[in-house]
C-alpha cells in the first residue's frame, strides 16, 4: 500500500515474528512450512522498507547479516516508555515490596529460573510480585505459591509506574534464545526511567552499555539468580548507586529527548 500510495514506508524491526513464534515462545516447530513463512515475510518486510529501526546493535547485525542495502537504510533507537514512566509523576511512594517482575510468562524471560530461585529459603524473608501470564503461567504459579510471593495477571497499564515504584528492584529477562541476548526490552528500560534498578542477563544491554543501574547475570541460571538477589536485596547501598546510574541513564541517552532528537535526524532524510 506505500509504494502504490507513494508513501515512505518505516518498519520498527522490534519484533521479528519467526524470533517471537518459534525461538522465544516455541510455539512452531522451526523445520515446518508455517516457520518458513514467517521467515520470508521477516525478510520481505525488511527489503521493502524505506527505514528500519532497531533497538540494538546486535539485532541489527544479525537481520542485515552483511547485506550493504539493509545496512544503509537501518538505524537504533532505544526503546521509549510513554510520559508516565516519569520518575516524578507519582508522588508519597516508598517502596512496599522487594522485588517485582513484569511480563509474559514465556520461555523467552527465563521465567521458571527466577521462580526456582525465589523459592529458595533465603528468600523467604522478602516480598514478590509478579504481574503477568503467559503459556507456562498456571503450572508454574500453582507450583511456586509462597506466602510471600503474590500473583497478579492485569493491572491497567496507567497503574505500572506506581507498581515498580513500589518495589526496591525489578527484574529483566533471563532467557537464553538468539532474541533474548539481543533485545533491550521495554521493561527494562522502564525500569530505568522511573529509578528503579533491574536485574537482568547478560547479552545487548551488557555489551553497550555501562553503568545504567542494571545488574547482570548469566541466563538460565537459578544458582546466578539467587546470588544476585541475596546480593542486592542485603545491600541498601548497592541498591541506592543502581538506582543514581538509572536516573542517569534515563535522563541522558535514554531520555525521551535524546530519542526524540535521532528520530527526528532518521526521518528528515524521508521528508521532502
Amino acid at each position: 500500500m506505500t509504494k502504490l500510495l507513494r508513501r515512505e514506508l518505516v518498519i520498527d524491526f522490534y519484533v521479528s515474528l519467526h524470533d517471537t513464534l518459534v525461538g522465544d515462545r516455541k510455539l512452531i516447530n522451526p523445520s515446518s512450512w508455517l516457520a518458513k513463512l514467517l521467515h520470508r515475510i521477516d525478510r520481505f518486510s525488511l527489503n521493502a522498507a524505506d527505514k528500519v529501526i532497531f533497538e540494538t546493535q546486535s539485532n541489527l547485525e544479525r537481520f542485515c547479516n552483511g547485506n550493504s542495502s539493509l545496512l544503509l537504510k537501518s538505524v537504533i533507537l532505544l526503546p521509549s516508555p510513554p510520559a508516565i514512566f516519569d520518575p516524578g509523576a507519582s508522588t508519597n511512594l516508598k517502596p512496599e515490596r522487594d522485588v517485582v517482575f513484569i511480563g509474559k510468562f514465556a520461555p523467552v524471560m527465563g521465567i521458571e529460573y527466577i521462580l526456582e530461585a525465589i523459592s529458595s529459603e533465603a528468600m523467604a524473608g522478602y516480598k514478590f510480585t509478579f504481574v503477568g501470564s503467559g503459556q507456562s503461567s498456571p503450572a508454574i504459579a500453582n507450583r511456586h505459591r509462597r506466602n510471600n510471593i503474590s500473583f497478579i495477571d492485569h493491572i491497567p497499564f496507567d497503574e505500572v509506574p506506581a507498581l515498580i515504584q513500589n518495589h526496591r528492584l525489578s527484574l529483566g529477562s533471563f532467557g537464553c534464545s538468539q532474541k533474548a541476548h539481543s533485545v533491550f526490552s521495554n521493561k527494562v528500560m522502564e525500569s530505568l526511567r522511573l529509578g528503579i534498578p533491574c536485574l537482568t542477563s547478560y547479552g545487548e544491554i551488557s555489551k553497550h552499555h555501562e553503568s545504567i543501574g542494571c545488574f547482570f547475570v548469566e541466563p538460565n541460571n537459578t544458582a546466578a539468580i539467587l546470588s544476585a538477589l541475596q546480593s542486592l536485596l542485603a545491600s541498601p547501598k548497592e541498591l541506592a548507586e543502581l538506582a543514581r546510574q538509572a536516573l542517569a541513564f534515563s535522563r541522558g541517552i535514554g531520555s525521551d529527548d535524546a530519542i526524540s532528537m535521532q528520530t527526528r535526524e532518521m526521518l528528515s532524510g524521508l521528508v521532502p
